[in-house]
């Protein structure tokens, strides 16, 4: 049974990705009264709830994206103070920067500072009319080579491939439910022809008894016995009748039109013959897999990998040191001059925790053994179905 479910499973996956005609409004097809696997299956992955709702999921990861992207959004800033006490004015203070971080942790700055005041500290005079600057900060140790941003993005982008193959994977299953109802109809609706043709050679041999009897040529008890016989098959036939319905029924729960469910009318029959096209195509689509790996499942676990891979590198980035290079050109703008070599700001920022807790505690433990979550949004709790 693990095996045949397998084998359906592949197959839905195959369908799935293969064009699939009769994508239309309203069921139709060359016979009116026949409702193809291909078509069924179309509408199914068309029309369905649960494969639309895996939409959701791409729409989920595109956001996850969006926000990633966020950190690398250009930043401007400003910060104004003064200060005026009995009729002094103490100081009056602006500072403005604008900020472009790029992939490697180095951030581009354009800065202007004006300053003015009585009581002005001495490290924030700036020329009367201002002070711009332009320079860059630069990580020489921790988040120079992979940083918070960078591991965000990369794994948003990631986590947008697995978003796919979740789309996949879910309406795949979909998919393998709805063939395996598909199936259950066509057997049900054989068995009723089955069971409908013993009743009508029943009827045909009761009435055949009946006029040799009539004749002479038989025993009246045989007619007793055709009859329990029709009586056994036209049984037969309303127990298979009602097995019928019922698949029909389970199988209505796939069908849905713009979001109302769609009943299978009476009339209409499946499609009988699949099995000569269904095995090649099932065992095809399973080499296919097998060689390029492109198993929505098997593509959910090396996204997860992957994601945590690019967490592992950036934990242990954190055992780093953190040193960071400043440096700013700076000129009057009103100055002919521009910018000169000789007028620059320069700054160095160091920190390092001296125990490392912190930092060695994230790098030895696992983000599921820890209880916490990958960056990228996904829970550490979560592992493809």
């Amino acid at each position: 049974m693990r095996k045949a479910k397998n084998n359906l499973s592949v197959l839905a996956v195959f369908l799935f990705l293969c064009p699939l005609y009769g994508q239309t409004n309203t069921p139709k097809s060359a016979d009116q009264g026949l409702m193809r696997y291909s078509e069924f299956l179309g509408y199914v992955k068309k029309f369905h709830p649960l494969v639309r709702q895996a939409d959701l999921a791409i729409d989920r990861a595109q956001a996850y994206l969006m926000e990633a992207r966020g950190a690398f959004d250009p930043k401007l800033e400003a910060d104004y103070e003064q200060k005026k006490f009995k009729g002094t004015a103490y100081y009056e203070v602006l500072n403005s920067s604008f900020k472009i971080p790029t992939w490697y942790g180095i951030e581009v700055k354009a800065a202007f500072d004006q300053a003015d005041g009585y009581y002005l500290n001495p490290q924030a005079t700036t020329p009367a009319n201002g002070l711009a600057g332009l320079g860059v900060s630069i990580p020489v140790g921790q988040g120079l080579w992979i940083n918070e941003r960078m591991t965000v993005l990369r794994q948003a982008k990631i986590q947008q491939r697995m978003a796919v193959a979740e789309k996949k994977l879910a309406a795949a299953n979909v998919l393998f439910d709805a063939s395996a109802a598909y199936f259950d109809w066509l057997r049900a609706y054989q068995e009723a022809k089955i069971y409908n043709e013993y009743t009508r050679v029943a009827t045909m041999r009761h009435l055949a008894i009946k006029r040799s009897i009539e004749l002479g040529d038989k025993a009246a008890i045989d007619s007793t016995e055709s009859a329990i016989s029709l009586k056994m098959r036209g049984l037969g036939l309303e127990e298979a009748r009602v097995k019928l319905n019922k698949a029909r029924l389970s199988l209505s729960n796939y069908l849905w039109i713009d979001q109302v469910p769609v009943e299978l009318s009476d009339a209409v029959s499946p499609e009988e013959t699949l099995t000569d096209e269904l095995v090649p195509a099932a065992q095809l689509q399973l080499e296919k897999e097998i060689t390029t790996g492109s198993n929505p499942k098997v593509q959910l676990y090396k996204g997860k990998i992957e994601i945590l891979e690019v967490e592992r590198r950036f934990r242990q980035n954190q055992l780093l040191p953190g040193i960071r290079a400043n440096y700013q050109f700076l000129a009057n703008p009103e100055s002919p001059a521009g910018l000169r070599a000789e007028d620059y700001k320069l700054g160095l920022t160091f920190s390092y925790p001296l125990f490392l807790r912190k930092e060695r505690e994230n790098t030895l433990v696992p983000p599921e053994a820890a209880g916490r979550n990958v960056r990228s949004g996904i829970p550490a709790n979560r592992a493809p179905q």
